[in-house]
């Protein structure tokens, strides 16, 4: 078993059962992720919190072998210095930090234009702007008021509620490298010929 997800009703006011099932967990699937609903999200709302603790169960094992792995090849190219991961919320993260809430980094690409548009704004002297961020498969879009981006904490990934802090992103489905063409018959298709089914498509095409 890679990794297991604990959420107890009440462990956002007291976290002492999942400690205890975790240190249990521990001796019977050493080599197992375990997320902890008190650490990923300790607010009251289980939906959200189990939701969310889930979605850090089934990241984190994969996360953090890949940090794990970038860590060493680090030090082995003779790095030395702070390595920093960037978050959902627009900020960054220690490696330990961000391997024990893998949840926070799920939105983290995005985030990362975002970030890099608040500080064009800080060298711009202008603290309002609508920050356009066009990738090669979809283009993201927010606002910053004040020189800061609006934060939400309801997203969802896959189907599941992520309610940890991330940058309020509205994402279209097209970027850069996206090419199509409408048929005979007014279907969008994409590069592969692939049958687009979105409503505005005849409206752009």
């Amino acid at each position: 078993m890679d990794a297991v997800a604990v959420c107890y009703l009440h462990a956002y006011r007291d976290a002492d059962h999942e400690l205890a099932t975790r240190r249990y967990l521990e001796t019977r699937l050493p080599e197992a992720y375990i997320s902890l609903s008190s650490e990923v999200l300790p607010q009251i709302k289980e939906y959200e919190r189990v939701c969310t603790t889930v979605v850090n169960a089934y990241v984190g094992p994969v996360l953090s072998g890949y940090l794990h792995r970038l860590a060493e090849r680090l030090q082995s190219a003779g790095y030395r210095g702070d390595v920093l991961i960037m978050q959902s919320h627009g900020g960054v993260a220690p490696l330990a930090d961000a391997t024990r809430l893998a949840a926070g980094a799920i939105l983290s690409e995005p985030a990362g234009g975002i970030a890099g548009s608040r500080y064009c704004a800080h060298l711009l002297g202008e603290g309002n702007l609508i920050s356009f961020d066009m990738g090669g498969t979809s283009t993201d879009i927010s606002v910053l008021e004040a020189g800061e981006p609006f934060l939400t904490g309801d997203k969802s990934v896959g189907g599941l509620k992520v309610a940890l802090p991330s940058i309020d992103i509205h994402t279209l489905g097209a970027g850069g490298g996206s090419m199509a063409h409408v048929d005979l018959g007014g279907i969008l298709h994409g590069r592969a010929g692939e049958r687009r089914s979105r409503p505005w498509a005849r409206l752009l095409w």
